[in-house]
């Protein structure tokens, strides 16, 4: 009956705008619940293409090295993550999304990355970013180009820039 649709569907509708715990990665969409680890868990897995059948191990491959031949193309020339692709000499790779989220792989180690500041603050990510690179080994202890990318970082934040 036409009452019980409308009621059907109302409910459908009061479920798809609820709020979702704090613990999700969106925060204001049910659609798509994603805790960080899961999305670490998915980096890793393109990190680690071995447990995956030929033609997708050879599909990410190519992707991979092409986003470390081209950098530039994966979010411009100046952006965080070009820069540390650049100074990992594609060791690292790393890309930013909505919110201060960062993603990156590590493919030598296997290792996929999730990060989000909570207040989702782009640039306080990209200097959490470096020091997890840090502390894995992924930069080196020439911290020269770091310490410049991670100032270019920070002059971001000044309000007279």
């Amino acid at each position: 009956s036409l009452f019980s649709f409308s009621c059907f569907f109302f409910y459908f509708f009061f479920l798809m705008i609820r709020r979702p715990p704090r613990s999700t990665l969106f925060p204001y969409t049910t659609l798509f619940r994603s805790p960080l680890f899961n999305i670490a868990l998915a980096m890793a897995h393109l990190a680690d293409t071995s447990h995956l059948h030929y033609p997708r191990q050879t599909a990410i491959q190519i992707i991979l090295r092409a986003i470390v031949e081209y950098p530039d193309l994966l979010a411009g020339d100046s952006a965080f993550e070009t820069r540390v692709i650049k100074m990992t000499k594609g060791t690292v790779i790393c890309k930013g999304g909505t919110g201060g989220i960062y993603t990156g792989i590590l493919p030598s180690l296997g290792f996929g990355i999730a990060l989000k500041i909570d207040d989702g603050n782009a640039k306080a990510s990209e200097i959490a970013f470096l020091a997890i690179l840090r502390s894995l080994g992924a930069i080196d202890d020439d911290r020269s180009e770091e310490r410049r990318v991670g100032k270019e970082c920070r002059s971001r934040w000044s309000p007279y820039h």
